[in-house]
């Protein structure tokens, strides 16, 4: 809200990830969830979204899966539960945007980094 961060969290993945592209996207099912229960929120109270909630994200091959409208033989192995963030897209309900990793403040609690990136 007023372009601060709303919600983070950090947890161990219960699946097994082939790639980093496929770790950030099924991580941002979370995200996902959270916007959406924030945003419906937000309209019980009298405030309604007139916009789709931005969703940070620092895997471009991840962004891209969001949008996508099929999937891909790289992609078809991937649970179709993680899937219904496309809905959210198309939907207008949020809207992925590409962060420079070392301006990604979420880095900070789920990644190994030098002292230096911050």
């Amino acid at each position: 809200m007023a372009g601060g961060v709303i919600l983070w969290r950090s947890r161990l993945q219960s699946i097994v990830a082939t790639s980093s592209t496929e770790v950030e996207y099924v991580a941002a099912v979370p995200a996902r969830q959270g916007a959406v229960w924030l945003r419906r929120m937000v309209a019980e109270l009298g405030w309604p979204s007139l916009s789709p909630t931005t969703l940070w994200m620092d895997n471009l091959g991840a962004m891209v899966l969001t949008q996508a409208l099929k999937s891909h033989q790289q992609t078809q192995h991937i649970d179709l539960q993680y899937h219904f963030i496309r809905e959210c897209v198309k939907d207008e309900l949020i809207k992925p945007e590409w962060i420079l990793s070392t301006e990604n403040m979420a880095d900070l609690f789920t990644k190994a980094l030098t002292p230096e990136v911050f």
